[in-house]
């Protein structure tokens, strides 16, 4: 009877490891190791913003609301949502025309989520509307989808809260990837002694007609076990960092410096770099002002009570603060923080090789922590989309052009059709 046990016990391992060997092949990907220092000479240069234009009406001005979601395109125009509506301005900043308006007709939406270009569609993204407006870049109403088939979602001892999601990349054939930014919204009593655990976000392949196909994969989250009088529930301490192109989608799902490559046609991730990179104390001009993994509100159907809450303030700085495709580069925003010199940017190749950085410089009036904090930055061809603030402290758009000699040389080089 023992002799049987051992064998049976041999037979599990052996089994066991099997299962690790064939998931290990199907998730192999190559491991770049970079240099601490990037190949170019002329790493580490100071390259300054030069302000092109900001965004007005025929007055002169224009006061926004709460604008997000900025979105260049080819002629250089750019798109904008802001205060329920999505609007249009061309390249000088002027504005030109209201996109989306708020209603339940078509073309309108009663809430706005994201904004997102393919291949000459300008998508528009409702998010809890579940609808999909496709626009030709004049405005122009090409289709508009609504769900079907709502995905549901469970994870063990996790009950999982949907909410919207947000377009990572797409496929050759239109069809979408977007991350669903479902949330865990109740853990049983085994997490709750613990301080962090891990939320996997699930990766999904969304029709261009709006209808969900198939689950990708996950991309794990650390998340903070936060206890409170109602619940006690998970909340992402860091959101995925991500940017793409029509072969790849490159994305940062941790604290510390490692980005992955999504292989778009091959439905793999097969390739993810890191560099040495010292993490970056909590500064004192950012201290409280850093909402890593955004504020949440949780409530209690029984008492119809609700709290909002925030993860904890954090030791360090995320070591990656923003990615993004600029062919034929990958672009990483760091961490790094030069009062003088500004915010220090990687330059990458798409396999990963550590070519080049930078110190990316705002104008003498821009503070350098404020720009570091600021989510709104959209980079396309030679140009910078970022929100600011006018001195009566209203939000403004404003454009820069990336003076850097080197880098508009070598862009012209390239495809030329970063996001």
């Amino acid at each position: 009877m023992q002799i049987f046990f051992i064998k049976r016990t041999k037979m599990k391992k052996i089994l066991f490891f099997l299962v690790l060997l064939t998931l290990w092949g199907i998730n192999a990907r190559a491991v770049v190791s970079n240099p601490d220092i990037p190949l170019d000479e002329k790493a580490g240069r100071t390259v300054k913003l030069k302000k092109i234009a900001v965004a007005h009406d025929e007055g002169g001005s224009f006061i926004f609301k709460r604008p997000h979601d900025i979105l260049a395109v080819e002629d250089g125009s750019f798109f904008l949502i802001d205060n329920g509506q999505v609007l249009k301005f061309n390249a000088e900043g002027k504005f030109s025309k209201v996109i989306v308006k708020q209603g339940e007709g078509p073309g309108e939406a009663t809430h706005l989520h994201e904004t997102y270009g393919r291949n000459g569609d300008l998508i528009i993204n409702t998010g809890f509307m579940n609808k999909l407006m496709v626009f030709d870049f004049d405005g122009k109403l090409k289709e508009e989808f609504k769900q079907v088939n709502i995905p549901t979602f469970s994870k063990k001892n996790i009950t999982v809260g949907s909410t919207t999601f947000q377009i990572l990349g797409h496929r050759k054939n239109k069809d979408f990837i977007v991350l669903y930014n479902s949330y865990p919204d109740y853990v049983q009593k085994k997490h709750s002694k613990s301080k962090y655990t891990f939320f996997e976000k699930p990766v999904m392949l969304l029709s261009e007609t709006n209808e969900w196909l198939k689950q990708l994969f996950d991309i794990p989250l650390k998340s903070v076990v936060l206890k409170t009088q109602l619940r006690t529930f998970l909340h992402p301490v860091l959101s995925v960092v991500y940017s793409s192109n029509e072969r790849f989608i490159f994305f940062s799902n941790t604290e510390r410096y490692e980005i992955k490559r999504y292989n778009i046609s091959e439905n793999k991730i097969d390739a993810s770099w890191k560099r040495k990179y010292e993490p970056v104390p909590m500064l004192d001009e950012l201290k409280g002002k850093m909402e890593y993994g955004g504020v949440v509100m949780s409530g209690s159907r029984k008492t119809g009570k609700t709290e909002t809450h925030k993860a904890p303030e954090k030791d360090f700085l995320i070591d990656i603060k923003k990615i993004v495709v600029v062919e034929p580069y990958v672009w990483v925003m760091t961490s790094t923080i030069d009062r003088e010199k500004g915010i220090l940017i990687d330059v990458f190749d798409e396999k990963g090789e550590y070519l080049d950085n930078f110190y990316l410089s705002p104008p003498g009036d821009v503070n350098v922590f404020d720009f570091y904090r600021e989510h709104e930055i959209h980079i396309h061809k030679g140009f910078l989309f970022t929100r600011q603030a006018d001195e009566d402290g209203n939000p403004i758009i404003v454009k820069y052009k990336i003076a850097d000699p080197k880098f508009i040389e070598e862009l012209k080089k390239g495809p030329g059709t970063g996001n």
